[in-house]
């Protein structure tokens, strides 16, 4: 297995670098342990193992209690190299959990926080790299949370995420994401911080799919209420219909009395057979509303136009000003059609 050494001078800029994921092992002498001792805390990652001319009961005790993964004498070869071993099948491990994590179908990433504001990625897997369309290294602010603003993006849910982040609140949230062509997509996103200070795992997976099924089963329910209300407005409308047709039953009724009661040539006679008329007009629109609620079927029958017309002209004489004068002009030789007498009028 390939070793690639790295020495890092001391530097107040050494303490970002000892944070890198990357590294399997850091090796510091016992001064430098002397120092980070007291100032470096919950900052190194990564396994230390401090070196010394001797190992002795005092600075052992120290440096484990610290958070060193092991004291070693410099003449300690074969512990050194037992703890190399141990680091670097640990490696292997890792390199497995994260060919693992590759085919994985939701996006994940582990991001830590920035000295001063946000965080940075550190591992993106193969989804994720997919979906935002930039490489597995890339960094940045833009594409930091397996998240992507576009038009529809929900500016204020997107900021509470952040802010909540930044409280280093767990967050699970549903919100219009965008992948790297564009394309928009409903992503149902987690993120937790790790039992290592300042570092985050975020998963974001793809919910189109339940997201439409649920809005499809909603429009469901909406026509299914319409179309319940629709039942009910019709039931309504029967039911005065049936009233209404009772009305004119009775009106009809006692024209057509009246009419018997009084001599053929009376003057009120031909009052009596507009109200009969004008009744059973009424009695037809009643059915016209009934077929608008729920249709019924039409009644064909020959339909004699001239006399409609001339039927017609008498109802609306009856409700019309006396100043106002209507001249019929019928053609004599129009046959009868077939159709339903009630839309024909």
């Amino acid at each position: 297995m390939a070793v690639e050494v790295e020495e890092l001078p001391w530097s107040s800029a050494a303490h970002v670098r000892l944070q890198d994921l990357t590294l399997d092992v850091i090796i510091i002498s016992e001064p430098v342990f002397r120092v980070w001792q007291d100032t470096v805390q919950n900052v190194v990652v990564r396994p230390v193992i401090v070196v010394a001319p001797e190992a002795y009961g005092d600075l052992v005790t120290a440096g484990l209690r610290w958070g060193a993964l092991d004291v070693i004498a410099y003449g300690d070869g074969a512990r050194l190299g037992a703890r190399f071993r141990g680091i670097f099948q640990g490696r292997a491990g890792r390199e497995l959990l994260s060919e693992a994590l590759s085919y994985l179908d939701e996006a994940l990433l582990i991001a830590r926080n920035r000295p001063t504001d946000g965080q940075e990625v550190v591992y993106r897997n193969s989804a994720c790299v997919r979906r935002m369309g930039v490489s597995a290294g890339a960094g940045g602010d833009q594409q930091l949370l397996c998240l992507a603003s576009g038009p529809r993006t929900d500016r204020r849910k997107l900021d509470e995420i952040c802010r909540e982040m930044r409280a280093g609140q767990p967050v699970r949230a549903e919100i219009l994401d965008y992948r790297g062509n564009g394309e928009m997509f409903w992503t149902e996103f987690s993120a937790a911080p790790l039992a290592t200070p300042g570092y985050w795992v975020v998963v974001s997976r793809d919910v189109t799919r339940r997201r439409d099924a649920e809005d499809n089963a909603q429009r469901l329910r909406e026509l299914v209420i319409k179309s319940q209300k629709h039942e009910n407005t019709a039931v309504l409308a029967a039911g005065i219909a049936h009233d209404f047709n009772n009305i004119l039953t009775g009106i009809v009724g006692t024209a057509e009395l009246a009419r018997m009661a009084l001599a053929p040539e009376h003057a009120v006679q031909k009052d009596i057979e507009t109200i009969i008329q004008a009744s059973e007009r009424a009695a037809d629109l009643n059915r016209e509303l009934l077929d608008f609620v729920g249709p019924g079927k039409s009644s064909l029958e020959s339909v004699y136009l001239n006399s409609m017309v001339t039927t017609m002209l008498v109802i609306l004489r009856s409700q019309m000003q006396k100043s106002i004068v209507v001249r019929k002009a019928l053609r004599p030789d129009i046959p009868p059609i077939e159709a339903d007498p009630v839309e024909i009028q």
